[in-house]
């Protein structure tokens, strides 16, 4: 799923194609192809928000795996620093390699139970 500007919220100039936002808040809306594989930092947003949206929650390796971002602890800092209330949480993961590694799972919320 991509994101989209709520219904009645004002057009801005640029941006690109499938991502807006009003007050810097995303809303779920159907993927354009581009973001579904494009590269761009604003490509890589829109994928995260929607998997924490669909799943709850996404790890930095299922983000890696699954979303093909390979440094997300960049994107979420760009998507708070648009007003996105994600929370991160460390959990105990095993990588493709079989080690168990401490990473960031990140949430839309403020309490860390909620998490799936």
């Amino acid at each position: 799923m991509g994101v989209k500007k709520p219904q009645g919220a004002n057009e801005g100039g640029g941006g690109t194609q499938g991502v807006s936002n009003q007050q810097d808040h995303y809303t779920l809306s159907p993927p354009t192809p581009q973001a579904l594989h494009g590269n761009s930092a604003a490509d890589q947003r829109q994928r995260l928000m929607a998997a924490i949206h669909e799943r709850g929650s996404i790890s930095t390796f299922e983000s890696r795996r699954d979303l093909d971002i390979m440094h997300p602890a960049s994107r979420i800092r760009e998507l708070r620093q648009k007003g996105e209330p994600i929370q991160t949480v460390r959990v105990p993961e095993v990588s493709p390699a079989g080690k168990v590694h401490n990473v960031a799972r990140y949430y839309i919320g403020k309490d860390a139970e909620v998490l799936p």
